[in-house]
């Protein structure tokens, strides 16, 4: 991969507990969420600034993996609503969850020095539909500091 000045990776996570039909209506391949995979992608991803999107039950995993040159800076969380602007609340393992979260690492010990908060109060629509106007937030947040080389791994 080219370098990129910032980088959105939305893994695709497998959860054991899903029944066997949950996994199969998907159109796409899921991670065996070890952290060979995880290490992976620290490893070979050439970026400034990783935004990797990560459920409640996977923060482990990814906090346990091989950051290699990455700096692990903060957690942005998403709690997700219905359009009504009620929780929404998905099936759940240990408990019904109705947030995801971002982690943020960095190839440097630096900060973005953002307004932008941590928090994110947005409709939950579609299985991996991410909320579109913070991730356009923080392209904008790039592009006003002067990066031009994005991607989005999913």
């Amino acid at each position: 991969m080219e370098d990129k000045d910032m980088c959105f990776i939305d893994p695709p996570w497998k959860y054991d507990d899903n029944g066997k039909l949950a996994n199969t209506q998907l159109n796409y391949s899921l991670w065996n969420n070890n952290e060979d995979e995880l290490d992976f992608i620290f490893k070979n991803i050439k970026t400034k600034y990783l935004f990797m999107w990560t459920t409640n039950s996977f923060v482990l995993n990814v906090m346990r993996s091989n950051h290699y040159d990455f700096i692990f800076k903060t957690i942005v969380t998403w709690v997700k609503q219905t359009d009504t602007a009620k929780l929404a609340y998905g099936m759940g393992s240990t408990f019904r969850n109705c947030t995801e979260q971002i982690l943020i690492f960095t190839k440097k010990n630096e900060s973005l020095h953002s307004a932008l908060r941590n928090v994110i109060m947005a409709p939950s629509g579609e299985r991996t539909i991410k909320p579109k106007e913070w991730e356009a937030n923080i392209f904008k947040l790039f592009i006003n500091k002067g990066f031009d080389k994005f991607s989005y791994i999913f």
